[in-house]
């Protein structure tokens, strides 16, 4: 996702509120992040699980020259430290320290990172042993911070996601060496034991190998890594918005109005998916006519849209108008919120829906295109990015098809039907 420069653009979302779980015995590991549905994952993926417990993912690619990417995926994150000490962090710094691997902390995951050589069989052992060696078992030491230029520290995670706004019930900031100084080494060794454990960590593997000597040789290298200490869960964040599920606000250079409305199902399937496809659609329609009326005032501010399923639970609608010259920002408001209730009046054309189809289709073809190019690395934060959303893995082809699947049986009166379901609340305050 694009980042967004702060001083021009202050991008609210719906307000998260995280209810931590109490601890529960976890049932053995599944081999796959997501409830069995009507959407299929690609034939080069394979997900198992090691007899210690981790989730395997093996994402085969046919070139056999490219690197070979891994990513490990511990379920914990900032929602999981205690109090207001930054104890993810640390320990993740303390874990990559010199070596080539890096880290990023996000809300509910810790990501490490490596690219290797697919043919240097010296650099997949290397690898491996470090697995084993560093999260087997783990000694921290009490030191003086210093924040390795391989670790991504969650307020930054935020920023590029768009997701300033987010709570989680206590407060989140970048380390310093101020707060770094104040967790303990017994803060670093709870977390570690309590959420370091084989049943929450997942392996994820892409590049071009044969799967099942793959397999054996990451069988091999964790066969004396054993830890019976159960998984600790946490539940999903209960999401909630104010103002009966509509957020707002006016930042000095920019306007950006966020709605948040259930979904038609509560697992990843293409029921889901259509309520995405129809927002996008929707929410597409509403750019077009807000850059209209701001053209209309010679306005040279611009506007984006953003729809997202967050922890396939609810549909968060974003419309951000952002750089919008000193002096304007009051009778910006007021277009966009005239446009919202223009549209909540009036609905949209048919016109106005294949022109936007159109570019949905052509904007999927380019991702498609551009994930083509963009190897392995790309392929694997994908993949991270599913199992943190317990959605399915997907590529943009398949995507591309299904919206032509749903497109065949909508209309502009659908889309209408979804915008209201989307913005509907706010028509009472504008």
């Amino acid at each position: 996702m694009s980042i967004y420069n702060r001083a021009l653009t202050i991008t609210l979302t719906a307000l998260f509120t995280a209810i931590a779980a109490l601890p529960v015995t976890a049932k053995p590991t599944s081999p796959l992040w997501f409830e069995h549905t009507d959407i299929t994952m690609p034939r080069n993926i394979q997900a198992l699980v090691l007899e210690n417990g981790i989730r395997l993912v093996l994402v085969a690619t046919p070139n056999k020259q490219q690197a070979l990417e891994l990513r490990l995926r511990v379920g914990a994150g900032v929602a999981q430290e205690p109090s207001y000490l930054p104890v993810s962090r640390v320990l993740a710094n303390q874990i990559i320290g010199d070596s080539k691997w890096s880290a990023t902390t996000d809300y509910q995951q810790t990501v490490y990172s490596l690219s290797t050589i697919n043919d240097s069989q010296h650099s997949l052992e290397g690898a491996l042993d470090f697995i084993e060696t560093s999260f087997s078992q783990q000694s921290f030491v009490q030191q003086a911070w210093k924040q390795s230029a391989n670790l991504t520290d969650y307020p930054t995670v935020v920023s590029q996601n768009q997701l300033d706004s987010l709570e989680l019930g206590k407060s989140t900031s970048p380390v310093t060496e101020t707060s770094a100084s104040q967790v303990q080494l017994e803060d670093l060794e709870h977390y570690f034991s309590r959420y370091y454990v084989p049943t929450n960590m997942t392996l994820v593997i892409v590049g071009g190998f044969k799967a099942r000597t793959l397999q054996n040789k990451v069988q091999k290298a964790f066969s004396q890594w054993h830890n019976p200490t159960p998984l600790t869960k946490t539940q999903q964040p209960a999401l909630t918005m104010g103002n009966n599920g509509i957020s707002g606000t006016q930042g000095k250079h920019s306007v950006s109005l966020s709605a948040l409305a259930h979904v038609s199902d509560d697992v990843d399937s293409k029921l889901m998916r259509k309520d995405l496809l129809l927002a996008t659609i929707a929410n597409q329609i509403l750019e077009h006519r807000i850059e209209s009326a701001l053209a209309n005032v010679h306005s040279s501010a611009t506007v984006s849209v953003k729809n997202e399923i967050l922890f396939n639970q609810k549909l968060l609608s974003q419309v951000l108008v952002s750089k919008i010259p000193d002096g304007e920002q009051q009778a910006t408001k007021q277009i966009v919120e005239q446009e919202i209730k223009t549209a909540l009046t009036v609905g949209f054309t048919h016109s106005e829906y294949e022109a936007a189809v159109s570019e949905i289709r052509l904007n999927k073809q380019a991702e498609l295109v551009a994930f083509r190019q963009a190897g392995p690395a790309a392929m694997a934060d994908r993949m991270v990015d599913a199992i943190d959303n317990g959605s399915v893995y997907t590529t943009p082809s398949f995507e591309l098809e299904l919206i032509d699947f749903h497109v065949a049986h909508l209309s502009e009166i659908d889309i209408s039907k979804e915008f209201e379901k989307i913005w509907a609340h706010k028509l009472k305050s504008i």
